[in-house]
Formats: C-alpha cells, sequence, structure tokens
C-alpha cells in the first residue's frame, strides 16, 4: 500500500509542475469570469435595426390592422418609456399591392417552388387541412 501512494504521489507531483498545468490554472478563471463579464456587457445590447415586413393583402382588412399593431409594439415594447431608449428592433409594415391577375390564390401560392417550377398545391385531403375552406371567406 505504501508503494502505491509514493507511486501516485511521485505522479501527482509531475504533472502539477509542468507548463500546461500551471497555465490552465491560470486561465481558467480568466476565462469562466471573462465569459460572464461579457454576458453582463452584452446583455443590453441587441439589434436595434428596423425590421420592413411586406404585406399582400387580398381581403384589404389585414394591413390595416397589422401596421397598427405594429405601430403599438414600436411604442410599447421597442423603446424603454423610462429612458426613452430604443431596446429592441422596431417594425415597419409596408403594404404591397395584390397582383389582379385573376389566378387562383388559395389553390396556388404567389411563388413556385425554385426546385420544380411548379405551383406549389392546396392539399385539401390532408388531416390538418379540414376546416380550411372557410379561408376563402
Amino acid at each position: 500500500m505504501r508503494k502505491i501512494l509514493v507511486v501516485a504521489k511521485r505522479e501527482y507531483r509531475s504533472s502539477v509542475r509542468t507548463k500546461s498545468f500551471l497555465i490552465a490554472v491560470v486561465l481558467m478563471p480568466v476565462f469562466m469570469f471573462g465569459g460572464i463579464g461579457l454576458q453582463v456587457y452584452l446583455e443590453d445590447r441587441g439589434d436595434t435595426d428596423v425590421k420592413t415586413v411586406a404585406v399582400v393583402d387580398y381581403s384589404g382588412r389585414l394591413s390595416d390592422v397589422l401596421v397598427k399593431t405594429a405601430a403599438e409594439y414600436n411604442e410599447r415594447e421597442a423603446t424603454d418609456k423610462a429612458t426613452g431608449r430604443q431596446m429592441k428592433s422596431k417594425i415597419a409594415v409596408e403594404t404591397v399591392p395584390a397582383p389582379n391577375d385573376g389566378t387562383d390564390r388559395h389553390a396556388t401560392r404567389a411563388f413556385r417552388s425554385r426546385a420544380q417550377q411548379k405551383p406549389l398545391r392546396f392539399h385539401r385531403n390532408h388531416p390538418r387541412h379540414h376546416g380550411c375552406e372557410n379561408w376563402k371567406r
């Protein structure tokens, strides 16, 4: 048993005296506290660019509601009332006129699949789409 302790003690001392162990002992707390400090520093910083959303409104009723909701969000959520500083991205809603080319917009999407160059179809027989007939109104 004594010989095992002598060998273990020698191995421990030889590993503790290496440069890599000493560097690790010094750098590990630096990296830990540096990471915590960086998180605290970056906590209040965020993307404050204006995000623009384009809306194609076939009904003519949805775009007004979205513009109003975006304005309320920009007033309440994006700006800190106490400091007046912008904390989050503001949202700008841009209404795009709907194309009037006579296409069936419920069965075919306005965009085409890049891979197939075929219209994307609305599959009415799928269980998830039961009750979607109300979308046409």
